[in-house]
């Protein structure tokens, strides 16, 4: 298992409120998706909200798979810092690096 660090809030136009930072195990960055979206429910879009907001709803058949998951792992947004972003809903995010 790898450690990571999970840091989650709120974006907004003004800039962003931190809710929490957490540490959280896992095998992989897949893994790590899963988990956030297991225990942050309340937080995340559901299977069909997902798949709405990243394909526009022309896809309602559309499973919410690994290959699907593995699309929703940003690793361009800070991955000069090793960090990378999981977009699981609009306005919230949740930054993540792993620990050594």
């Amino acid at each position: 298992m790898r450690k990571f660090k999970v840091e989650y809030g709120y974006a907004f136009s003004g800039g962003i409120e931190e809710y929490d930072v957490i540490e959280m195990l896992a095998e992989n960055k897949l893994d790590l998706l899963k988990k956030v979206r297991r225990r942050f429910k309340e937080l995340c879009y559901d299977d069909r909200d997902l798949v709405e907001w990243i394909e526009s709803g022309d896809n309602w058949d559309r499973e919410v798979d690994d290959e699907f998951l593995l699309g929703l792992i940003d690793d361009d947004i800070y991955s000069s810092f090793g960090s990378f972003g999981l977009l699981l809903a609009e306005d919230i995010y949740f930054d993540c690096v792993e620990l050594k």
